[in-house]
């Protein structure tokens, strides 16, 4: 059986694990004017697993003809996109050596981290350039990171000209778009 001997539409059919991330299954055929006969498998982000495709269909002549395909498929989930700014904790704290300081962005914006000690004066600049809406860095509540999810912000525990910064109170303000928030941290060396 080829393409161009079907007589009509072939009978297509997919036959696949039913599970977590499978919503809904697609399968249309059609065919443009004098082309092979086209067909389309959707499935939807969170698929994991074989799908085996069989067509089924009949020859000028009247011969019916079946092909059979199996094909692993790894459809991966949407990244999940925060709904509010945030600024988080950063881990370790107290820091010790370097730490690194989560943040989330609904909305793509150019980022920067300033840390201050308390006098106010500016111990570090992160520029940590554009970034796209996700979560940087975020913990879950029993401390594991989200899969989909990019890097957290790092800082070395060094101020702008290279020195260890001393141990003490110190602040990080983070500036995203017109978002802004401050959180404090302890350094203790």
């Amino acid at each position: 059986m080829s393409n161009e001997e079907l007589v009509e539409t072939p009978d297509v059919s997919a036959d696949m694990p039913r599970g977590e991330g499978v919503k809904s299954v697609t399968l249309e055929m059609e065919s443009i004017a004098d082309t092979p006969w086209i067909g389309m498998l959707e499935l939807e982000p969170g698929f994991d697993g074989t799908v085996k495709i069989t067509v089924k269909g009949i020859d000028l002549v009247g011969n019916p003809g079946e092909a059979e395909l199996e094909r692993e498929f790894e459809i991966p989930s949407p990244i999940p996109r925060p709904s509010d700014f945030s600024l988080g904790q950063n881990y370790p704290n107290p820091v010790r050596e370097d730490t690194s300081i989560p943040y989330q962005l609904p909305v793509s914006s150019q980022v920067t981290i300033r840390i201050y000690n308390t006098t106010g004066q500016l111990v570090r600049t992160l520029e940590e350039g554009y970034k796209v809406a996700c979560f940087y860095g975020i913990l879950t509540r029993d401390n594991s990171v989200f899969s989909d999810q990019k890097e957290a912000a790092y800082w070395d525990g060094r101020d702008d000209n290279g020195n260890m910064a001393a141990s003490g109170i110190y602040f990080y303000h983070l500036k995203a778009g017109s978002f802004e928030a401050v959180r404090k941290m302890i350094v203790s060396r």
